[in-house]
């Protein structure tokens, strides 16, 4: 991935690197903001990844409750609810 693709953030953060280190040569400026894309990205992924799953959980989680609710013994005295 080139950062220079990306557009308003990168340009936003390119400025906002310049304010803060002004003495940041061209070079630096751009590993900082290469960097910071790659993990933005990664947060994104994995955010992603754990919508999906907890679904995926939940729907697991359920399932297997209302199995071991209905494959459990009737015991004497004891109503389900």
């Amino acid at each position: 991935m080139h950062s220079r693709k990306i557009g308003k953030p990168r340009i936003r953060a390119e400025i906002n690197l310049k304010l803060c280190f002004p003495d940041w040569t061209a070079e630096q400026r751009d590993k900082v903001i290469e960097e910071m894309l790659v993990t933005v990205a990664q947060v994104m992924l994995g955010i992603g990844e754990i919508a999906i799953r907890s679904k995926n959980i939940y729907k697991n989680v359920a399932n297997s409750l209302a199995l071991s609710i209905s494959n459990r013994p009737k015991q004497k005295g004891i109503t389900s609810f």
